[in-house]
């Protein structure tokens, strides 16, 4: 329900652009800002954020250490 509930509240991509911006295309994933494995709450809305797959992805990669290409 919580995942329901984000996007429904915050349909747009959250992630943060290089200038500051957010996305703003549609968003189809919800992102727990403290990941699970760290102790991050699974149904906090604090903790939780609205992006597109392909931001997902990115944040993702990024905390594993690796690249994408933009």
């Amino acid at each position: 329900m919580a995942r329901r509930q984000q996007l429904f509240q915050h349909p747009l991509c959250q992630y943060r652009l290089e200038d500051g911006t957010e996305c703003g295309l549609v968003a189809d994933s919800v992102h727990h800002i403290v990941e699970l494995e760290d102790g991050g709450a699974p149904r906090e809305p604090d903790d939780l954020m609205s992006v597109c797959r392909s931001h997902h992805s990115v944040i993702h990669a990024r905390r594993r250490g690796g690249r994408v290409a933009a």
